[in-house]
């Protein structure tokens, strides 16, 4: 866990902007499966853009005060 969530960071820090859309959201009861695809430019050792393009998937769950 520790390594995804250094990963994740050393990507975070990569973007000069990123973009996510959400590709849908689909619930039942108090849980739900969030989907999205992002896309990260940035610029490499050299100046040039870079993308980088992935999918993400979350499951939520309401919390008791309904958000």
């Amino acid at each position: 866990m520790k390594q995804i969530k250094s990963d994740h960071q050393k990507l975070l820090q990569l973007a000069e902007k990123m973009t996510s859309t959400n590709i849908f959201c689909t619930e039942f009861e108090s849980i739900a499966l969030l989907r999205a695809d992002w896309i990260i430019v940035t610029f490499d050792s050299e100046g040039k853009k870079l993308k980088i393009k992935g999918s993400s998937s979350e499951i939520v769950r309401k919390q008791t005060n309904g958000v």
